[in-house]
């Protein structure tokens, strides 16, 4: 399937962003929009991430809650699906400070299932404070059980990931993208080139308060991408067709696609190696176009954030945050998009 060939029809969609940008065909099957019922007032939900989980279909997310002082306060949500995308549990707001007094400040949730356990990979602030430097976290989920409409999503544990390297403090740490190796749960640090770290499994039976993170990779090799910085997105899995990890990125670019000015967050689709250093293979050669990208709010900015995908046979679902304000799932036709990749190493 993986085919070099760029062979998409592209004029199966209108033009979205102006005539300039190349459009994706007939990748995308739907687009859906999923809303959560029963939040604080005026909260907004968006940026999710997505897990199919012993059986069951859950979605985390961040919840901007404008009720709880002087300051918008970031908090993380979760809720069960069922197989139509619908919400048939929840939400539960997960409480990831680390004294009651913090500020909620967690943002941009990636689910990781992990031998059988389910995680979630966020950012938020060190102390909890709304100007403390902003960190990585990992935190380890149980699921409710099923037939039980008492039960709840609990938080079991809570750590910060730290790279073991001297000196490493940067003031923003956000986009690292998770998956499974060898039993491990191993991080995409940065995309184009990849750097990767390392979760030392012992940790995460005891989730110590702080976990140092070892590199793993360290790769060299760039890929050409021509729309905007390669950034994290979703969770990585290993596709046993293809052989390779897939995972959806998104990229940042300023560049004016025929329709005036504006700041575009795209979506984009690459394969990478299964062994280290996990260089990336096969790429798809263009972002990933969703409908109506408009944004009336902010005019000259649009957003599409991944956060999440889950597989079925024929498609890919991913998940995203639209414009910073809702959230969507993504139906991408799986043997499309793999005959649309482009193999880095036969450029």
């Amino acid at each position: 399937m993986l085919n070099t060939v760029f062979a998409v029809l592209l004029t199966a969609f209108p033009a979205i962003l102006g005539d300039v940008l190349p459009q994706p065909g007939a990748l995308v099957v739907a687009d859906r929009r999923i809303d959560i019922p029963n939040l604080p007032t005026d909260a907004l939900a968006y940026n999710p991430s997505i897990a199919r989980h012993k059986g069951n279909i859950y979605l985390i997310f961040r919840v901007d809650r404008r009720d709880l002082g002087w300051a918008t306060q970031m908090q993380l949500g979760i809720v069960q699906l069922d197989a139509k995308f619908k919400v048939i549990r929840g939400p539960t707001l997960l409480d990831t400070r680390d004294v009651p007094w913090a500020n909620h400040t967690s943002e941009d949730p990636r689910f990781i299932e992990h031998l059988g356990e389910l995680y979630v990979i966020f950012n938020a602030t060190h102390d909890g404070s709304m100007n403390s430097r902003r960190a990585i976290r990992i935190g380890h989920i149980r699921v409710p059980e099923d037939g039980d409409p008492d039960d709840d999503f609990e938080l079991l544990g809570l750590s910060e990931l730290i790279p073991n390297e001297p000196g490493f403090r940067p003031w923003q740490e956000k986009n690292w993208s998770p998956f499974t190796y060898e039993d491990e749960i191993h991080l995409v640090y940065r995309t184009n080139p990849a750097k990767v770290y390392r979760i030392n499994a012992g940790d995460l039976n005891t989730m110590p308060t702080e976990i140092w993170v070892d590199r793993v990779s360290d790769d060299t090799k760039t890929v050409p991408w021509h729309y905007g910085e390669m950034r994290g997105g979703s969770n990585a899995a290993l596709d046993e067709d293809l052989g390779k990890y897939i995972s959806f990125f998104h990229a940042r670019d300023a560049n004016n696609y025929g329709g005036g000015y504006k700041m575009h967050y795209f979506i984009g689709f690459y394969a990478f190696d299964p062994e280290p250093p996990f260089s990336i293979s096969h790429l798809l050669p263009f972002p990933i176009i969703v409908p109506t990208m408009t944004n009336p709010r902010q005019p000259y900015l649009e957003v599409a954030y991944p956060g999440g995908f889950i597989s079925d046979p024929e498609v890919l679902h991913v998940c995203y945050g639209k414009n910073d304000q809702s959230i969507r799932v993504l139906t991408v036709d799986k043997n499309r998009l793999y005959d649309s990749l482009v193999d880095i190493n036969q450029r």
